[in-house]
């Protein structure tokens, strides 16, 4: 089973390369158009000698060899394709024998997938064209009466065959005429241009082709070998002719070679090349470097916005802790001194007035004790204080890596 796989698969594959020379396909094409030029001769020939004679013909004597007539015009048809392909093949025959002659189906087969999607838009060009001046002249000119007739106009009025005064003549305005020279504007100017640049673009690739190729056949074919033949046998040894054509040849030998060594590239060109290149990679290298520039500025940017939000959000936790850091103020009836906050300079004489009225109004308690709130107050205070002390402390660095 697999070895049946594997046969039918180099089958087809075998198969596509074949049919994908197009002078196979002309072949194949002449062998199906030449049977059937066979078989309408037959039927012709069977038609004549077997002649039906109607009721008409028994009467009067007259025959109608219509379908005689009918069958010869087909035949006739058929002939004639299969002459015109026969002929077209003279040049595969003469191109394996000059392969310069060659140089019109390499081509075509070169550019024949461009000239096959090419071919789709000119065609809907054309039929495009061909409705508007079917619908606007077609009641008045008989060349325009149906849609194959506009199609068939159009298209000989691409070689120049076109009578301009016949539309002119049959419309109310000028809109006709605008009309038609649009269309040959579109098909002559553009269309066409872009034919010929196919064409050419296809020839200039296959130039290149030829030229990359190792073992290349002489382009003259049979007439350059006929003619190095008989240099070499019988003119090279001639008394004067030989010597002129060595000279030529060495000379066409050395300017071959001088061809050759300007078409590699040189040492200034590969340093040219080189300098470009590196010359590339620094523009490429200052754009990254620019990109990278406005990428830091927009980040110092963001972090200036976030260190002064921060500054500002410190600020505020600073006021309300300060309040909550000051004692409730003395009531009336005590004498508590209130102790004092953070920056303030506490002066001796209040210190005194405050210990003196502590004294005062508490008597039974002594100067070295105070009471468990005042001290809890001044533990709070001086761990806010401390806090405050490290939040300034912290660099902008540490700011940001929080």
């Amino acid at each position: 089973m697999r070895s049946a796989l594997t046969t039918l698969c180099c089958g087809l594959v075998r198969s596509v390369e074949y049919f994908s020379d197009l002078w196979n396909i002309m072949d194949w094409l002449n062998y199906v158009v030449f049977f059937l030029v066979y078989f309408t001769l037959n039927t012709f020939l069977e038609q004549i000698e077997n002649v039906p004679c109607s009721t008409l013909c028994e009467y009067t004597g007259f025959q109608d060899d219509w379908e005689s007539m009918m069958t010869i015009r087909e035949g006739k048809f058929y002939l004639s394709i299969c002459v015109c392909i026969q002929l077209l093949k003279i040049i595969k025959f003469t191109s394996a024998l000059v392969p310069k002659m060659d140089l019109a189906p390499a081509v075509l087969k070169k550019a024949l997938p461009d000239l096959v999607f090419f071919g789709v838009v000119f065609f809907i060009t054309v039929i495009s064209f061909s409705s508007v001046m079917y619908i606007q002249l077609g009641p008045f000119i008989d060349n325009y009466a149906t849609q194959e007739a506009a199609i068939f106009s159009l298209s000989r009025s691409l070689f120049g065959d076109f009578d301009i005064d016949e539309i002119m003549s049959n419309s109310s305005g000028y809109s006709n005429v605008l009309l038609f020279l649009v269309y040959l504007f579109v098909a002559v100017f553009i269309m066409l241009s872009m034919f010929f640049a196919i064409l050419g673009e296809s020839q200039a690739n296959l130039r290149d082709d030829q030229r990359q190729e190792v073992n290349k056949k002489p382009e003259y074919g049979i007439f350059e070998t006929g003619y190095d033949m008989l240099t070499n046998r019988v003119l090279l040894k001639a008394p004067l002719v030989g010597d002129n054509l060595r000279a030529r040849r060495e000379a066409r030998r050395v300017q071959a070679i001088k061809a050759d060594r300007s078409a590699q590239p040189q040492a200034v060109d590969r340093i040219e090349a080189r300098q470009l290149e590196l010359t590339e990679q620094v523009e490429t290298i200052g754009k990254a470097i620019d990109t990278l520039t406005a990428s830091i500025k927009t980040v110092t940017t963001k972090v200036a916005s976030l260190e002064g939000a921060f500054d500002r959000s410190s600020d505020r936790r600073a006021k309300p802790s300060d309040n909550r850091s000051r004692p409730p103020a003395a009531k009336s009836g005590r004498g508590e001194a209130r102790p004092p906050s953070r920056g303030e300079s506490r002066s001796p004489s209040m210190a005194n007035k405050g210990g003196s009225s502590k004294n005062a109004k508490e008597p039974g308690r002594s100067n070295g004790r105070i009471s468990d709130g005042e001290a809890k107050l001044r533990e709070r205070g001086s761990k806010l204080e401390e806090q405050q002390r490290r939040k300034r402390s912290v660099s902008p660095d540490s700011k940001l890596q929080a």
